[in-house]
């Protein structure tokens, strides 16, 4: 037995911004997919003939569909205010709903100030430092930093991982 979903139902201006953002040259491909979905979705078009043409699961198709449902009343309230929400603002506002969830996992432990001190370090000469080495391991790199104070604790891992990466995501 097929069960009733939810129909989305779009005003004048979420459908402009979809389209906005379905017709732009560089539209990121989640974007581009999410506000595919929506804007089918309000045709009436199926979550399984979605699924098909843009090659995704139907769970999927599921998950933006009510994702939309539940947060839209954000967007109209925001119409609401036309006169106060600037056209970016707005946009803005569909582009949150349309962007994932903040992803759990831990905090970073190191702060802007300290992973731009890490790099500065990194570049030195080690034996400005004192050290016999002409190119500093990720070892000796972590034991500096600890001694400079600049972070209580990192291994040599850490640092290799944060050195390879080219930057690190801070707090």
């Amino acid at each position: 037995m097929l069960r009733k979903v939810p129909a989305i139902t779009l005003t004048q201006r979420q459908k402009t911004v979809l389209t906005q953002i379905v017709s732009a040259r560089k539209t990121e491909k989640r974007l581009f997919q999410r506000s595919k979905i929506i804007l089918d979705l309000s045709k009436g078009i199926s979550n399984c003939k979605i699924s098909i043409y843009l090659d995704m699961h139907r769970e999927t198709i599921a998950h933006w569909r009510n994702k939309w449902i539940s947060l839209q009343e954000k967007l109209i309230i925001l119409e609401e205010k036309a006169e106060k929400v600037s056209e970016a603002d707005y946009f803005d506002a569909v582009i949150g709903i349309l962007s994932d969830e903040e992803r759990p996992g831990t905090p970073s432990k190191f702060t802007a100030e300290q992973a731009c001190q890490i790099v500065s370090v990194a570049c030195e000469d080690p034996t400005l430092s004192g050290y016999p080495v002409s190119h500093w391991s990720t070892k000796l790199l972590s034991q500096e930093v600890k001694k400079r104070g600049i972070v209580e604790s990192i291994s040599a891992t850490q640092v290799g991982r944060f050195l390879k990466s080219g930057g690190h995501k801070t707090a």
